[in-house]
């Protein structure tokens, strides 16, 4: 099977902020094995949900506006997809990042949160809240019943964004076991 993933800058299609085969590539040269246990279809869609967590997990925070490119070239741009490509963006070294483009950084961040997606799927969109399964007091133990653990941050999301954010954005991002 193949990608059916829109990677399109600007593309009112657009569906990922990095393909499959990159993303495939990037975890390949970071050693993240857990990759290779998808396939093609798991893999896009964890790409998919990667791209809309992040997209609603920093609604507001990037840097910039959309870029809302005209590819018709009828003089009217289709209303984008996604959050980016932006323009007006200058990264964390004062370099302005083109309206064209979708930040590599943005793309290594999408191919991390779909690895999480993978190991624990569901855990970017948890039930929030967590459910007490046995409580005891002294000395003190809990159990929470499975699926409602408190998160497990992903810092290193987080670090890849921190340039595209106002004011660096919130510190950290949070996944929930499933």
């Amino acid at each position: 099977m193949t990608s059916t993933l829109v990677v399109d800058a600007g593309s009112p299609d657009a569906d990922s902020y990095i393909s499959s085969a990159l993303a495939a590539t990037y975890h390949a040269a970071h050693g993240n094995d857990g990759w290779l246990d998808g396939d093609d279809a798991a893999w896009d869609q964890a790409l998919r949900r990667a791209t809309i967590f992040l997209d609603g997990r920093y609604r507001g925070d990037w840097k910039g506006r959309k870029t809302n490119i005209d590819k018709t070239g009828l003089g009217s741009p289709p209303a984008q997809s996604l959050a980016w490509p932006r323009c007006g963006v200058v990264d964390e070294e004062g370099d302005l990042i083109a309206d064209s483009v979708i930040p590599r950084v943005l793309g290594y961040a999408c191919a991390e949160v779909a690895l999480q997606e993978l190991a624990s799927p569901g855990s970017m969109f948890p039930q929030i809240g967590q459910a007490t399964k046995m409580e005891k007091v002294g000395p003190i133990t809990v159990e929470y019943i499975p699926g409602s653990e408190p998160g497990v941050e992903l810092t290193i999301v987080a670090n890849l964004l921190d340039g595209l954010l106002i004011d660096g954005g919130s510190n950290s991002v949070t996944f929930f076991a499933r």
